[in-house]
């Protein structure tokens, strides 16, 4: 993916999820990707993924140069693989962790070719990726939480663990210990290193001036689930500071402080130390508030609250805080917005929306341009990406809607009306202009439904009950069968016709208002899957586009069926409605369009080009087929780019009809 898009939501509870290059490359690790967003435009977009995990990615960290297009990212599968994010090809990677669950990654800073890794049972490994040779310590047999390379030792480590204990190791002398440190009750969030290798930070109530005889060695801050930050001086060997999170930061409505977590069970305080700012530590606080301490002020008066400078905030715990640049941050929250803030007015700057479940539906509204997104986290979203003000404005619904959403629909001609069907056979409208909850069928579904669409009033009576129920009387006769099952459904643009696919492969065509059977399509062997009339009307022309009787339909079948049915449409409309005329049966389509390697999953034809049709495979490719190149009526097409996955476009001829 790239440019302004909607990607998949960061991962939860991990510490290092996410960093950023010199460049101002964001890279962060959701679901098996790691995800890459250039923040140094306006607005930021997204530039590409790299998809080689087969588990959740824990840990994201670049190669400390500047100018340094490697990076490097960990799995919950153990492996630990170094990649260039310009080309997206793994250069490297080692699985020295087997079976154990990675928890966190990092790339040391004073040796740039070692990168440091920790399991969730207390297994470390020193890798150097250029020599490909490794080292194990194992110090503690306990799960590491948080790990921190030190930027001015290349062999100290800072490894933090979930029973609030935090040791440090010099990886050059095979894992020596060299301090422990105790202190925090509960699990270690993060670590982090002052930038600088002084210890002075001017003597005050809370921060001891550190005796330059001794020698700094730098400072270490680490977050706890127990509320507190705490820094730690190695020269010293202890904690010279104590910071606990306030009960109170940000009011909201009747007063007092958010709190999403109900308790101290979601409790998360993330940490970033800025570049170029000793004195200035960044904290994550309660329900997804951001605090900037400054170390050289005493008491009370020593932390300032980030807000929202007009752009939202973050509503829930934040797991990840990286610098993108000398006054700018970039935050990841459990509300699945990626929020870049201004470190000079400590202010919102851009909120970048995820989805948090799979995507299991979209419909563009052809009146505004709206993009309506159904996705498996149970919610529903409106996104306008031609809002001149903000590219990644986003709405939300939630209400009444209590499983995935699994099909949504646009009404034709009433702005707003956002229909949408869900897993557990719900269905319910909304009206995306006004605040109100939806309106919700009483009646449903005993299932899930996977096509919703808007149609003419009809007449459910006679015969179409009894299609509805799935039984069919044969005349006079008390022989019954059962009918196939109905596994999409698709109106053509102006209402005049109704499609119906089934699952024994078969299409059949409905005329309103009484649905009167016109046609059964019997080209599919294999169960319906989409359906997709050609648009009446095309940018290219006023009039009636010349394609507006074609029919789509992709199946559990490769390839995908194209139906010119106009000489059938022109003669339904002369013959009067409710008169009893006998059904056709065609068994033979237009074309078929060839070039994915398994089951065809949606279709959509261009609103711009007379012609051109996309459609999607569970091969993982898409293919864009153009009304262009003559073909005899035998020929099936052929894809002239049939190349890869992930993404890749498979570009293929629609003939014209001669």
């Amino acid at each position: 993916m790239k440019g302004i898009g909607l990607a998949i939501s960061p991962s939860w509870y991990c510490s290092r999820v996410s960093a950023c290059n010199s460049n101002g490359i964001v890279a962060y690790g959701g679901r098996n990707s790691v995800v890459f967003l250039n923040t140094r435009t306006d607005p930021p977009v997204y530039c590409g993924w790299i998809c080689e995990s087969r588990n959740r990615v824990t840990s994201v960290v670049w190669h400390p140069t500047d100018g340094s297009t490697l990076g490097c990212s960990g799995d919950e599968e153990g492996k630990v693989r170094v990649w260039d994010a310009d080309t997206k090809i793994v250069v490297a990677s080692h699985n020295h962790h087997g079976q154990n669950r990675l928890t966190v990654v990092d790339w040391s800073p004073a040796a740039t070719d070692v990168i440091v890794s920790a399991d969730d049972r207390g297994h470390v490994y020193s890798w150097n990726y250029a020599s490909d040779e490794a080292t194990h310590l194992h110090p503690e047999p306990q799960a590491v939480s948080a790990l921190a390379c030190s930027p001015h030792h290349p062999g100290i480590v800072a490894i933090g663990y979930k029973s609030g204990s935090i040791i440090v190791v010099d990886v050059e002398k095979k894992g020596s210990v060299v301090q422990k440190f105790k202190g925090h009750d509960e699990e270690i969030h993060s670590l982090a290193w002052s930038p600088s290798r002084c210890e002075d930070f001017r003597q005050t109530e809370d921060v001891a001036v550190v005796d330059s005889n001794r020698g700094d060695q730098g400072l270490l801050a680490s977050g706890s689930k127990d509320r507190t930050i705490r820094l730690w001086s190695r020269s010293r060997g202890r904690s010279i500071a104590v910071m606990r999170l306030p009960n109170t930061t940000r009011q909201r409505g009747g007063g007092g402080a958010y709190d999403d977590s109900g308790g101290r069970s979601r409790t998360y305080v993330a940490l970033l130390w800025p570049r170029d700012r000793p004195q200035e530590l960044i904290s994550s606080s309660h329900g997804g508030d951001l605090l900037l301490w400054d170390l050289s002020k005493p008491g009370k008066g020593k932390f300032q609250v980030f807000t929202t400078g007009g752009v939202t905030a973050h509503a829930r715990t934040v797991f990840s805080i990286v610098q993108t640049s000398w006054d700018t941050i970039c935050t990841i929250s459990m509300d699945r917005q990626i929020i870049l803030w201004d470190l000079q007015c400590l202010t919102s700057k851009v909120a970048i929306p995820t989805v948090g479940g799979t995507v299991n539906t979209i419909a563009i509204s052809s009146q505004t341009g709206r993009l309506a997104i159904g996705a498996g986290d149970c919610q529903l979203r409106v996104w306008s990406p031609q809002s001149e003000s903000n590219a990644y404005e986003l709405q939300l619904f939630w209400q009444g809607i209590k499983a995935k959403v699994t099909a949504v629909a646009w009404h034709p001609s009433k702005e707003g009306w956002l229909a949408y069907a869900t897993e557990e056979g719900r269905v319910g409208i909304y009206d995306v202009l006004a605040s109100k909850p939806p309106m919700i069928s009483a009646s449903y579904h005993k299932g899930t439904i996977y096509t919703i669409t808007w149609g003419r009033p009809c007449n459910l009576s006679g015969m179409w009950r009894h299609l509805l129920s799935r039984i069919f009387v044969i005349g006079f006769l008390s022989v019954t069968h059962k009918l196939p099952m109905r596994t999409d459904l698709a109106w053509k643009p102006d209402f005049s016709m109704v499609a119906v696919g089934n699952d024994d492969g078969s299409v059949q065509l409905f005329r309103p208002t009484a649905l009167q059977l016109v046609c059964t399509l019997q080209v599919h062997r294999k169960l319906i899957n989409c359906l997709c009339w050609h648009p009446q009307f095309t940018h290219a022309s006023d009039e009636v586009a010349p394609l507006a009787c074609w029919l789509a339909s992709g199946s559990n079948e490769s390839n995908v069926v194209v139906y010119d049915l106009t000489e059938l449409i022109g003669t339904a409309e002369t013959e009067t409605e409710g008169a009893i005329v006998a059904a056709r049966t065609i068994t033979e389509c237009y074309r078929q369009l060839a070039g994915h390697a398994t089951r065809i999953t949606s279709l959509a034809w261009s609103p711009h080009v007379p012609g051109r049709l996309a459609s999607v495979s569970y091969d993982g490719t898409a293919q864009v087929s153009e009304n262009r190149v003559h073909m005899s009526n035998d020929q099936v097409g052929d894809a002239l780019c049939p190349v890869g996955r992930h993404g890749h476009v498979l570009v293929q001829e629609l003939p014209a009809r001669q």
